[in-house]
C-alpha cells in the first residue's frame, strides 16, 4: 500500500531487487497514473547488506548477533581508554545499552561499520564488521548531534584508511539523510 492508501503495483520483470531470490519487486506507479513509470530509477548494488555506503565501508544497522563482539572490544584495555565507559562490561550490560541506545531511543542512531572491498589497505574481508559509529544525543529540534566512532578491528581505534570514510559517510548521512545543521 502507498503513502494514499492504494495498492502498490507489481512488476515481476523487474531482476535489480536486493534480494535477488524475490519474485516480485514492489514500485510504486506514479500519482493518478494508470499505467507504468516510463523510466525507473537504477538501484545501486547493496554490498553486504549495508544501509549506506562510502568508499570502502557500508554502515549498516547493529544486530543483536554483533554484541559478543562489541563486548571484546569494549572490554579491550588499550582501547577502554578512550571510552566513556571505564569499567569492563558484561554481556548483561552490552545487551541492556542495546536496547537501550539501538531499540528504543530516537535520540541515538548507532550503525556497524562494515569493509565493502577485498584488497584495500589494510586487506579485510569484505562484509566483515569493523566497528561502529553512530549520530549520540541528537537534538531534533535544533538538528545537531554528537557523533561517535571506533574501529575494533585489530585493535585500531582509529586508522587511515576506516576510520576517516566511515566518518565522512556518516556525516553524509546526518546532513543529507536527516537535515543536520
Amino acid at each position: 500500500w502507498n503513502h494514499s492508501g492504494r495498492p502498490l503495483k507489481t512488476d515481476t520483470s523487474r531482476t535489480d531487487c536486493k534480494d535477488s531470490s524475490a519474485a516480485v519487486c514492489f514500485i510504486p506507479w506514479p500519482k493518478g497514473s494508470t499505467s507504468p513509470p516510463r523510466t525507473l530509477a537504477p538501484r545501486r548494488p547493496i554490498k553486504e547488506h549495508s544501509m549506506i555506503l562510502g568508499e570502502v565501508i557500508g554502515l549498516r544497522a547493529l544486530e543483536y548477533n554483533d554484541l559478543a563482539q562489541l563486548q571484546i572490544w569494549r572490554n579491550n584495555e588499550r582501547m577502554r581508554r578512550y571510552y566513556r565507559e571505564y569499567r569492563e562490561l558484561s554481556l548483561g550490560d552490552q545487551e541492556a545499552w542495546y536496547k537501550a541506545i539501538c531499540c528504543d531511543n530516537r535520540n541515538f542512531c548507532m550503525f556497524g561499520i562494515t569493509a565493502l572491498h577485498t584488497g584495500e589497505a589494510p586487506p579485510v574481508a569484505s562484509g566483515r564488521l569493523l566497528g561502529v559509529c553512530g549520530l549520540t544525543n541528537i537534538n531534533w529540534v535544533i538538528r545537531s548531534a554528537e557523533i561517535s566512532f571506533y574501529i575494533g578491528h585489530d585493535d585500531l581505534y582509529v586508522d587511515a584508511t576506516f576510520a576517516p570514510d566511515a566518518v565522512r559517510t556518516l556525516c553524509r548521512y546526518a546532513f543529507r539523510t536527516l537535515n543536520m545543521h
